[in-house]
């Protein structure tokens, strides 16, 4: 397997990991919506919001990291690819 076509196959698979977790980071949704007049109850929702925040943010995080990833292999293939053929 030749260098350009490795580092191709990665940029795809890391393309991948990177789609999984943006889908996944959009996944924290509220199934229902219910309203709260208690104080325990309000906060019980608000501890849940900010937990589906927290955990939203940490897959964006990665997701951005894979997506990175990505783009940097795709552009060092394309390079070794042109540099291969002269």
């Amino acid at each position: 397997m030749t260098t350009p076509l490795a580092v191709a196959l990665g940029s795809g698979v890391s393309g991948l990991f990177s789609a999984y977790y943006w889908y996944r980071s959009a996944g924290s949704q509220p199934t229902t919506w219910r309203s709260r007049v208690s104080a325990p109850e309000i906060q019980e929702d608000f501890l849940w919001m900010m937990g589906a925040l927290n955990r939203s943010a940490r897959l964006n995080r990665r997701a951005a990291l894979w997506t990175a990833l990505t783009a940097i292999l795709g552009a060092l293939a394309s390079v070794l690819s042109t540099a291969g053929s002269n």
